[in-house]
């Protein structure tokens, strides 16, 4: 029986949305205090969609929306928002605080309703720029594409209704900082984590059209939905729902016409033929096989349509071999290389004078920066892991895919980083700005997690690690960044320092017998802090792998060092590769090193514990292994909140305390540590940081004058020289007041016994060193007939000689 609807209120006004161009479809209502959908344990009363497919069923033809009340009088009214009904809108929530976070915030007067739950619906004409977002802020929501919301005078589970404050209102145009700050939020939601309740659709309204503007068919987009419905959306939406959003996404024209042969849909038939063929590949096929196998399909696959070629591979490759998304990364590069390939088959355009010209304008604006970490912009940038997905995070909070690099002003300098530790939870944090990282509590934190498993008998040179842990996190602002130099005797627990530090610092990882290859990737790709033990068994190992680590730690400890490679192109023809091997490094198991390399290195003194001095057993716990990703993550949120900071201190003249006393060669690799130390203590004096870093390089700096003395060679020849002259078993030829005179061989077989001089054949050589001293070879007759080639020495004027060298 027909329903007389002239006195129906949700009826008039569901028709009043619809003849403004707002889509409507019906929602369940409250009936006798629970919802008529019958559930008494309904999680969203009164909220949820009557009709089969819900928002998507929305329409504002007057004919369908009578039937609707007509079957269900009483039913509450949604409105679908997004570019299908004209409208965007701000949903705020006081059940969580929706009143409190919109403080921070402007809004225009435009149209308003109250919510059943006293909170409001702010109206304003559509952008395509405003995402749908489910918690941008405590309490406030942004409902667009993939969007409803519930409208006067629906009812509410609480007993109040829906009301306007004004509908002969219009919608005005919605503020800026929905647009920028909603695209950021739902660019963490779309790659961190899977896409919950409330955001499903909308994710997959945007990839549907982000899919149909670049020519993705009906079919290939229902391939692509699907198997992100089932990847991504928690739980995943209904099938039929799914289709209906890729149904209603091709109704649209695409923006870009596809390329003929080279963008196809397979048919039905072709598809299956292409699933069998990877169907007939044995499941335990050898890893290292594939490649071969698979590569053949992968090029095939690049020349159809995008979206259907990735569902082969996300789907049908991946069940077939039972993958996680780690294993399928590799190969969705090759996949992408062979696209690459394609699209670069037209002939090369030459560009005129004017146009190279505004080439170079333009490129002024675009900051070229390593992915993994760099300083761009005003502050650190840094390589971040969302899902599969890799993405660059700024400091004002933006995160983008490596991809979207260029149009967001950026050249990579690397197109892959292969390790990023800054956690899922960490980084949505941070983007949500709910992380602060104090920087003494960090040093503190820090300090405590080595002094936890190493014992130092001088907590100074705890210090000075805790701060160059940290420095590893910004070390791409600094010309220098000085290496570690544990310098230390077997069981004194080097290799474990080695390791506690390794998952802390930025990027870290301790190299064990690493090839060539390796070493230049991981830190040409990945801007490694290596961790390099026993770094004198490869001389006796492999002299080539150890001349190349040496090469390295000559030249990466600056900015601009790098290092140079003769590469093949597998066809036999060879060009210069230039790596540049900038990167924070700590080495061990070297007995003595160079002047060059000791004055980029700071070095710290291990010896055996003794029996009362204990520590805390070193076990991967996941107690441990949370404090170490904490420390990560407090490490990243440190360098991105205080880059720009760090870098305006480093450049500015004479800023950074405590450095009075360096001179220029010990400023290079000192200049960092003391700025670190400035901001640890910059809060409080209660560190004094600063104060122990002075007295901690003075000694340091006191100490390689007396490395490089001893190391000289005048310096060795004066000390053996002293104990041979303090040695009463050696013959003395003649004595004449302060002067003694040594028989030439005896002197020579002295110091051929010596571990100093054991290399020593000749006199020649050994007159040579005399003569540093003022000292000559002298022929001298002894007796009536014996002449005897002696060396005279005036014991007066070596020990004026020994002073010198402080011997």
């Amino acid at each position: 029986m027909e329903i007389n609807l002239n006195e129906n209120v949700n009826f008039k006004l569901a028709l009043t949305y619809a003849r403004k161009g707002w889509q409507v479809f019906p929602v369940h209502s409250i009936r006798n205090g629970v919802c008529s959908c019958g559930d008494s344990k309904c999680e969203n009363p009164g909220k949820h969609p009557r009709t089969k497919h819900g928002l998507n069923d929305a329409s504002n033809d007057e004919q369908q929306v009578s039937q609707w009340w007509q079957e269900t009088p009483d039913a509450n009214i949604g409105i679908r928002t997004g570019e299908i009904s004209g409208i965007s809108v701000l949903d705020i929530d006081p059940r969580h605080g929706g009143f409190e976070s919109i403080k921070a915030f402007s809004l225009p007067d435009t149209l308003v309703s109250k919510t059943g739950g006293n909170g409001q619906h702010h109206i304003f004409k559509y952008d395509e720029k405003i995402p749908n977002v489910v918690g941008f802020k405590p309490g406030l929501d942004f409902r667009s594409n993939g969007g409803y919301i519930v409208a006067p005078p629906s009812n509410h589970i609480s007993g109040n209704e829906y009301l306007w404050a004004d509908l002969s209102l219009e919608p005005v145009p919605a503020p800026d900082w929905m647009k920028t700050k909603g695209q950021k939020k739902a660019a963490v939601q779309s790659v961190i984590g899977s896409i919950q309740e409330g955001g499903r659709n909308g994710y997959l309204m945007s990839l549907a059209g982000s899919m149909r503007r670049k020519g993705a068919s009906q079919e290939a987009i229902e391939q692509g939905l699907l198997a992100e419905n089932n990847e991504k959306c928690n739980p995943p939406l209904d099938e039929g729902e799914v289709l209906n959003i890729a149904r209603s996404a091709s109704r649209y024209e695409p923006e870009i016409e596809q390329q003929e042969n080279k963008s196809s849909l397979l048919s039905t038939e072709q598809l299956g033929q292409l699933k069998s063929r990877i169907g007939s590949i044995p499941k335990n096929t050898d890893p290292t096989d594939l490649p071969a196998i698979l590569n053949p399909i992968l090029e095939e696959i690049a020349k159809i349509d995008i979206a259907q070629g990735d569902a082969v591979l996300n789907n049908t490759i991946k069940e077939h071999f039972g993958w996680k998304n780690g294993e399928l990364t590799s190969y969705g590069k090759v996949l992408k290389s062979f696209r690459k390939e394609l699209n670069n088959e037209p002939d090369q355009i030459t560009l005129d004078k004017d146009a190279l010209i505004k080439k170079l304008q333009d490129a002024k604006d675009i900051k070229s920066v390593h992915p993994a970490q760099d300083y761009a912009g005003g502050g650190m940038i840094f390589c971040v892991k969302a899902q599969d997905s890799l993405c660059l995070v700024t400091p004002d909070k933006d995160i983008f895919e490596l991809g979207d690099a260029k149009s967001k002003g950026f050249r990579l300098t690397q197109e892959t980083v292969d390790t990023a530790r800054f956690s899922s939870k960490g980084l949505t944090s941070f983007l949500e700005d709910k992380y602060v990282v104090d920087i003494g509590k960090l040093y503190q934190k820090i300090h405590d997690y080595i002094r936890r498993f190493i014992f130092f008998p001088d907590d100074r040179f705890l210090a000075y690690l805790s701060l160059w842990v940290m420095g590893t996190y910004v070390f791409k602002v600094f010309s220098h960044y000085p290496y570690i130099w544990l310098n230390a005797e077997k069981g004194s627990g080097k290799s474990l320092l080695m390791i506690i530090l390794s998952k802390i610092v930025f990027n870290g990882d301790v190299t064990i017998n690493p090839t060539e290859s390796v070493i230049f990737r991981d830190i040409t790709n990945n801007l490694t802090t290596l961790f390099i033990d026993e770094v004198e068994q490869f001389r006796k190992q492999d002299k080539a792998t150890h001349s190349i680590l040496i090469s390295i730690l000559n030249a990466g400890f600056q900015r601009d060092g790098s290092v140079k490679r003769t590469e093949s192109d597998g066809n036999g023809s060879y060009w210069v590769k230039s790596y540049n091997v900038y990167s924070p490094k700590v080495f061990a198991g070297i007995a003595q090193i160079d002047d060059v390399l000791q004055d980029r290195t700071f070095r710290i003194q291990l010896y055996k514990k003794k029996d009362n001095e204990t520590v805390e057993r070193y076990k991967e716990t996941s107690e441990l292994r949370e404090l170490q990703q904490s420390i990560r993550d407090d490490l990243y949120v440190f360098a991105l909140t205080n880059g720009k900071a760090i870098v305006e201190l480093y450049n500015k003249e004479g800023a950074i305390k405590g450095l009075d006393h360096l001179s220029n060669r010990e400023l290079d690799i000192w200049e960092p540590i003391f700025l670190l130390a400035n901001l640890v203590d910059l809060p409080t004096s209660a560190f004094n940081v600063t104060g122990i870093m002075e007295t901690l390089s003075k000694e340091s700096f006191e100490e390689k004058q007396a490395e490089s003395v001893r190391q000289n060679d005048t310096y060795k020849f004066l000390t053996v020289l002293k104990a041979m002259l303090d040695d009463p078993s050696v013959l003395v030829t003649s004595v004449d007041g302060d002067e003694r005179a040594y028989e030439n061989g005896t002197v020579l077989r002295y110091f051929q016994n010596t571990e100093e001089f054991h290399w020593m054949q000749t006199t020649n050589a050994l007159t040579n060193l005399f003569k540093r001293i003022n000292i000559c070879s002298d022929q001298r007759r002894f007796g009536s007939e014996r002449r005897l080639r002696v060396y005279p020495i005036n014991i007066k004027e070596f020990e004026d000689w020994c002073e010198r060298f402080k011997i």
